[in-house]
């Protein structure tokens, strides 16, 4: 089975819409919305064959499935077959957010909000890609002292001696316990060759 979505949107040609009126009618049926963004390679006003449509809103409250469903006939009503994929802002981590600011801004109802969302991601989103590169660097320096010290030096770690089975003769009869005692627990032949 591939990886795609295709078997999730049912259009068998490419769709052109116009944005701006998709944008209209979302603003009337979803005013807990206070904006929205269209992403992804649908934000131009054109679907391509197996493709979806994602949007993303952004709420003071929670998505309820009313708000999905009325989101859904929209879409519906513009693009007939094809799959819209909803997401929401207000719990979203900051690459996601960031993303959503690269696609296209649908309509917005409070301009307060929308800018005070766009300067707390932008600083969210430094923050977390300077703490990637903090971990990629702290990761590959680890591993670079692992393998130069796995080749220069052949270190073993130090022979433990305060455990009950530090003598290794003590451990091999102690083995050779273990296995007939299992062997005649699970039915089988005595493990008469074992000392």
């Amino acid at each position: 089975m591939s990886l795609t979505n295709r078997h999730l949107s049912r259009h068998k040609k490419p769709i052109d819409f116009n944005p701006a009126s998709l944008a209209r009618a979302l603003e009337e049926a979803c005013p807990e919305a206070i904006f929205a963004f269209l992403l992804s390679s649908s934000k131009d006003g054109h679907v391509s064959v197996g493709s979806d449509v994602d949007l993303a809103l952004f709420m003071n409250g929670k998505m309820s499935l009313d708000l999905l469903d009325r989101v859904q006939t929209v879409v519906e009503r513009f693009l007939p077959g094809v799959h819209c994929d909803i997401g929401s802002l207000r719990p979203a981590e900051p690459v996601y957010r960031f993303e959503a600011l690269k696609g296209r801004l649908l309509f917005t109802r409070d301009r307060e909000a929308y800018l005070r969302f766009f300067s707390l991601t932008s600083r969210e989103y430094e923050t977390q890609l300077y703490d990637y590169d903090r971990q990629h660097a702290y990761r590959m320096k680890n591993h670079e002292s692992r393998v130069k010290r796995r080749h220069t030096e052949k270190t073993f770690p130090p022979r433990r001696t305060d455990w009950p089975f530090a003598d290794p003769f003590k451990g091999r009869r102690r083995g050779r316990v273990c296995r007939r005692l299992s062997l005649e627990i699970h039915g089988r032949e005595s493990a008469s060759g074992l000392r």
